[in-house]
């Protein structure tokens, strides 16, 4: 009833006007709804004057409740879209807070007018669609402004696929790879790298490294990107080969027979080495023989005429590397039934006489069974190559001492004089 007669006067509606000029008379006006009715109604009364609708109006502006805000402003950068609106003023001083909505999910709450919202809160399937609301701390609260859709699709944000891709080094077993990034504005969020269609890794790098490759095989590796969204681009391939096992094994073993107890290894350096060399290793028949970084070897004090089978390794810090194997025999011993002094076997074979030979020998020794004496000797004028063997046959037959043989070659040498 106060407030009725107050404002049926003009002075008492200044008092009004003045009272709903702070923000905090406006929400204690807005806690008794049956004099903002009241305001409302004499407003529009034909009775009022004048003056004291331009007083009542002017308190009803104070009062007003949030309007409906206009639709979100969408702005689209690289990797996010900024969703703005309109700063709203109200006149009743009061604070707005913004609230960004995508259905029934709220986005932000907060003073500000804009929010970033990045492409990978974007469903491919599933576009945002956005709806602000405004409220006070009175409880006052809009209506949601109409919604407004995002959507990846279709509005030109697919990135572009990797740049230059090429092969940074090959080997039996792996492949090293590096790309640039596509071009256009929309940056890319990571690169899938397929082999063979078939998806290996997921990366955010320039480059990669494909392994557990097979030798001397043909593989195609390709590169795609993934943009906002999961949006992917369209693929670039590159065809390599992987290198044969041997390029990264020492090269050209030889293996060469010096005599029947010696091997001479040659070998050179891989054609494709990989890493650092740190030495090699040479097997002969699985033994280790030699370690070094030298290419050649000699083996000395084999066996003759046997089979030995040689293996070069190199190591690297990448790892083993093994050579083809080479197989050789040393030469035969073309001397093993031979006297060659005191390294010679104890037990020999010597070859048979012949059977003429064997007869003339054996009867020229049945000639000269007996031992004879000097006057016998220059009696029947014995030939000298009779005496000769006799002289040999007495020697080997009846082993005679070293003083009985002076004295029979003495006996010789008298006949000669």
């Amino acid at each position: 009833m106060i407030f009725k007669r107050l404002v049926q006067c003009l002075t008492h509606s200044r008092t009004v006007r003045a009272f709903v000029s702070r923000p905090n008379g406006v929400t204690r006006v807005r806690e008794h709804g049956a004099l903002e009715e009241q305001l409302k109604r004499l407003s529009v009364s034909p009775s009022t004057s004048s003056e004291l609708q331009e007083e009542l109006g002017a308190c009803l502006r104070k009062l007003k409740r949030l309007p409906k805000p206009s639709p979100v402003t969408i702005r689209h950068q690289s990797m996010a879209c900024v969703a703005s609106w309109e700063k709203l003023k109200p006149e009743s001083g009061l604070e707005v807070t913004y609230c960004l909505f995508d259905g029934d999910t709220m986005l932000y709450r907060g003073p500000w007018c804009q929010v970033t919202i990045p492409y990978s809160h974007i469903q491919h399937k599933q576009p945002l669609s956005l709806r602000l609301n405004l409220s006070t701390l009175d409880g006052d609260m809009s209506p949601f402004s109409d919604p407004v859709e995002i959507r990846v699709e279709g509005l030109g944000f697919k990135p572009g696929p990797p740049q230059d891709l090429c092969v940074t080094s090959c080997t039996a077993t792996e492949v090293r790879l590096k790309w640039a990034g596509p071009e256009g504005d929309v940056k890319p969020r990571s690169f899938q790298v397929y082999c063979d269609d078939m998806l290996l890794e997921t990366t955010r790098e320039l480059g990669a490294t494909v392994s557990s490759l097979s030798p001397s095989t043909t593989y195609t590796v390709s590169i795609c990107t993934l943009g906002p969204g999961d949006a992917c681009s369209s693929r670039c391939s590159i065809t390599i080969r992987t290198a044969d096992a041997q390029d990264h094994a020492p090269s050209g073993v030889a293996v060469a027979v010096l005599g029947c107890h010696k091997l001479q290894i040659i070998w050179a350096a891989p054609e494709v080495l990989l890493g650092r060399l740190f030495l090699y290793e040479l097997r002969v028949n699985g033994c280790v023989v030699y370690s070094g970084r030298e290419c050649i070897h000699t083996m000395r004090h084999l066996t003759a005429n046997t089979s030995y089978t040689c293996t070069v390794t190199a190591i690297t810090s990448r790892g083993r590397y093994q050579s083809q194997a080479v197989t050789k025999r040393t030469a035969k011993d073309e001397y093993v039934n031979t006297n060659r002094g005191l390294c010679s076997p104890k037990c020999q074979t010597f070859a048979r006489c012949p059977a003429r030979e064997t007869s003339d020998v054996t009867n020229r020794g049945r000639k000269l069974l007996f031992m004879p004496t000097s006057d016998q000797i220059k009696s029947s004028r014995m030939k000298f190559e009779e005496v000769c063997d006799w002289v040999e046959s007495e020697q080997s037959a009846k082993r005679k001492t070293l003083s009985e043989r002076f004295t029979v070659w003495k006996q010789v040498k008298d006949l000669i004089i």
